[in-house]
């Protein structure tokens, strides 16, 4: 039976069980795009202290099934300062849930939250192995550029036309 998946904000509390998932993913999974070496680089930056900062600059949330176990976190903020422009930090999947629709709760939470709603456009770094995903809801290849940049990311975007709900009077 599956465990019922709840997306909520990210707490400080939150942070080790969180790094260690992450850590988890980018040495079983990430690896095999990356080589050990830069996953284990990758593993050590993505810290619980990482990860605490990230969650006070950027909207941050996790999934947790229904034992309250962190499944999968991801994280949303402005780009560089740009008020119509945002960047989706991190998407990550504890590896034996992927494929079981925590991903996709993720996405729905990261496009349904302001700074992407105020956005007209959203960069996502991606793995190699998460293009397709991200193609699913509607990301490409940012200046249709599909090789890895020098960080090994492979940025994909995707633009909106942001409708004003207001009236002139």
């Amino acid at each position: 039976m599956a465990s019922e998946i709840t997306i909520r904000p990210f707490v400080d509390t939150d942070a080790e069980e969180t790094a260690a998932m992450v850590k988890d993913v980018l040495l079983t999974v990430n690896v095999k795009d990356y080589g050990e070496a830069l996953m284990l680089k990758t593993a050590a930056e993505h810290d619980a202290a990482h990860l605490r900062t990230m969650a006070h600059y950027a909207d941050f949330y996790v999934a947790v099934n229904d034992v309250n176990e962190i499944v999968g976190c991801g994280g949303i903020s402005n780009y560089w300062d740009v008020p119509q422009e945002a960047i989706i930090l991190t998407v990550f999947v504890e590896r034996h849930q992927q494929r079981a629709g925590i991903g996709h709760k993720m996405m729905h939470q990261l496009m349904n939250d302001p700074v992407f709603l105020r956005s007209k456009r959203i960069e996502i770094p991606a793995a190699v192995s998460a293009v397709p995903f991200y193609k699913q809801f509607g990301f490409d290849y940012k200046d249709g550029r599909a090789e890895p940049d020098d960080e090994g990311n492979i940025r994909l975007e995707l633009f909106r036309t942001i409708k004003n709900d207001y009236k002139k009077a």
